[in-house]
């Protein structure tokens, strides 16, 4: 396998940006963003979703564009 350069890890870090409300209490939408199984079916293609610490998960997810099929870590 060829060195690229660069940290795949870094080229694929998830930035978000925007604002969306959402008509729910602060506390249900913080448990819901705290629960995996939550979030495993929220997200598509998410395959697991490993707890790092309290505040930090790891999933790994397979994303679709067109005929190229990428999975994430």
């Amino acid at each position: 396998m060829h060195s690229l350069g660069f940290s795949i890890k870094r080229l694929y870090a998830m930035q978000m940006t925007g604002e969306h409300r959402i008509q729910a209490s602060r506390e249900s939408n913080w448990a819901a963003l705290s629960d995996r199984n939550t979030l495993h079916q929220a997200i598509s293609g998410c395959g697991n979703i490993d707890k790092i610490s309290d505040t930090e998960l790891k999933a790994k997810i397979k994303v679709v564009v067109g005929p190229v099929a990428m999975k994430l870590a």
